[in-house]
């Protein structure tokens, strides 16, 4: 699973509830919230970059494809062609009976 903004990890925190086997993968732009996820979380796998390079920032963590992705993006307050990147390259990233 990953999370797309996942800020200071309130969300994370929620989500991290995985099996066993499980893993979780937060995706942050801001490189102190990237910091502070990684100390505070020593569990989570923390991609620092932006959400639309989430294929190239899976393939870094070597990873092909995930099951889910959640979203804690402030969608409102993103310009809408920074959107209109997001969801399609998100979407590639999903097996066929992603959700």
């Amino acid at each position: 699973m990953v999370e797309l903004g996942a800020g200071s990890g309130a969300i994370t925190d929620v989500i991290a509830r995985l099996p066993p086997d499980g893993r979780l993968l937060a995706v942050e732009i801001n490189h102190d919230l990237v910091g502070y996820l990684s100390r505070s979380r020593p569990w989570l796998q923390v991609l620092g970059g932006d959400a639309a390079e989430l294929a190239s920032l899976l393939r870094g963590a070597e990873v092909d494809r995930v099951d889910a992705i959640v979203s804690a993006l402030p969608w409102t307050l993103l310009p809408a062609g920074h959107r209109r990147r997001i969801l399609p390259r998100s979407a590639m990233c999903w097996p066929p009976t992603g959700s």
